[in-house]
């Protein structure tokens, strides 16, 4: 690949599975709803799963807290206790 090319993000393969209080399609409660990564996200929805009533797609936006970790025999100096 040239220097000049952009590489292409990777695609996320992970599905995310969720309890769903209030289906926006069918306003019932759903447990083990699996959520998939849409091919071409739109405004913010990121994720999409198939409402178990109406069969018509429900749309999530899923985001991922980062949580820092310390290299492994690195002293973190936020957690030093000084």
């Amino acid at each position: 690949m040239s220097k000049d090319a952009v590489e292409k993000p990777k695609e996320v393969k992970q599905v995310v599975t969720k309890d769903v209080a209030a289906c926006p399609r069918c306003s019932k409660e759903h447990e083990g709803m699996v959520f998939k990564p849409l091919a071409r996200p739109f405004g913010r929805a990121n994720f999409w799963a198939t409402c178990p009533t109406t069969k018509e797609p429900v749309m999530a936006t899923v985001t991922v807290d980062l949580e820092y970790v310390p290299e492994e025999g690195k002293k973190d100096a936020a957690s030093d206790g000084s």
